[in-house]
């Protein structure tokens, strides 16, 4: 999976590199409709066993590591619809 909130040439890179070694690959990013759900059907569909997650430094995107972390979460930890966090939670 190549996350990313803005194209650069390290993303061109990964993706070309996934693609010759004949690896499936997914680009997400924030601009996408449902990102977690999106994540989830390459995952299914690919049947993926690992994921290998690779995109912009935090450095270079400090919104990247936030996008990424709140991707996973939604994805594979769902909250309950309703659902009202106490301290600390979200």
């Amino acid at each position: 999976m190549v996350v990313e909130v803005s194209h650069d040439a390290f993303n061109k890179l990964t993706a070309d590199a996934a693609k010759r070694l004949g690896k499936p690959w997914l680009h997400l990013s924030a601009a996408d409709y449902a990102p977690p759900e999106k994540l989830l059907g390459f995952i299914s569909e690919n049947k993926i066993e690992v994921l290998n997650i690779a995109g912009t430094r935090g450095s270079k995107e400090p919104a990247v590591g936030k996008f990424v972390k709140e991707a996973l979460e939604e994805a594979f930890f769902p909250r309950p619809q309703g659902w009202i966090g106490g301290p600390g939670e979200g």
